[in-house]
């Protein structure tokens, strides 16, 4: 009862201890092998999507002659591989290379921006619904109910197809259709996971403390209510960027262009998903059209879904107690 009838005082009190436990569940992480090399891939593929024009050793959109040439290490009589191609051409002759160190900067743009985007939209219906119950809770889950009947690769296609004719499919080159896509219908599942927490929460005799002290209730929902699902969303919000970075790719592999016009093809020179797209072609000629982004896609995709886990664990007071 100290805490809430000194709330103020507290407050003071916490906040120069804030960055000592920031620091304390950075190291927690990195105590687990698999959380540190996650987090090391993460950071590799983060630089090199920033350095990408610095480390590309051409041009992804530069159309040249040589065409569908094996990678630099193959050398057979009839077509050998070329150095400053290291990973070969494709069939208009792009740099398969460069294509793929682009494409990290497109997945991960994509991916930082969807992923959040729909983690704030779900994780505000969920605490709107599971706070408010009565009327408010059954119009919300009903809406949820709604959207998650629609299967999300065909509702992500849909939206893809609905909205790469308008002026907005040439925003972040197409980019943000993707974006859009992912955050329709990428909400509905954290949404139902925090209503499903609230409704534990406002069970805990701390929140009816709260109340008897009268607090608001905008404050016992974000002060108190809040941190304690910081787990959930953390865990989903990783789990998300995964899944939004293989929708980009899947979509790129069944052939969605992203803009109806010139756009289009630009975003599938430097995405990984226009790589599957032009691999289905070349699996036999250069099969590492297909292999290097499968390679990049998986790596990364389990990096964040390993480094998920491991701050579920940090943020959760019992597995950090039994550490």
């Amino acid at each position: 009862m100290d805490e809430f009838q000194f709330d103020s005082s507290v407050d003071d009190v916490d906040r120069p201890v804030r960055p000592r436990r920031r620091f304390g569940t950075l190291i927690f992480v990195l105590q687990s092998k698999s959380a540190a090399v996650s987090l090391l891939i993460i950071g590799a593929f983060i630089v090199l999507a920033i350095a990408a024009p610095l480390i590309a050793p051409q041009d992804p959109w530069k159309l040249g002659f040589k065409r569908n040439l094996p990678p630099s290490w193959v050398q057979t009589t009839s077509r050998p591989g070329e150095a400053q191609y290291l990973l070969g051409t494709d069939t208009l002759g792009r740099d398969i290379a460069s294509r793929l160190i682009y494409g990290a900067r497109t997945a991960l743009v994509v991916a930082l921006l969807a992923a959040p985007l729909a983690a704030i939209f779900g994780t505000l219906i969920g605490l709107t619904a599971g706070f408010a119950g009565g009327r408010v809770e059954d119009l919300l889950m009903r809406g949820t109910d709604i959207f998650s009947a629609f299967p999300a690769i065909l509702f992500a296609i849909a939206v893809v197809l609905i909205l790469r004719a308008a002026p907005i499919s040439q925003v972040l080159n197409g980019m943000l259709v993707l974006v859009i896509a992912f955050v329709l219908i990428g909400w509905v599942s954290l949404a139902r996971i925090i209503r499903g927490a609230v409704l534990a929460e406002k069970q805990e005799l701390y929140v009816e403390a709260a109340r008897q002290l009268g607090m608001s209730q905008r404050r016992i929902l974000f002060r108190h209510i809040l941190p304690n699902c910081l787990a959930l969303i953390i865990v989903w919000l990783m789990a998300a960027i995964s899944r939004v970075i293989i929708l980009e790719a899947f979509l790129g592999y069944v052939g969605v262009e992203i803009s109806g016009s010139t756009r289009g093809l630009d975003f599938a020179a430097m995405s990984w998903g226009g790589l599957f797209y032009d691999g289905r072609a070349l699996i036999h000629a250069n099969p590492i059209v297909l292999i290097a982004p499968s390679v990049c896609v998986i790596l990364v995709a389990v990096s964040f879904t390993l480094l998920g886990d491991r701050l579920r664990d940090a943020l959760d007071p019992r597995v950090r107690g039994s550490a």
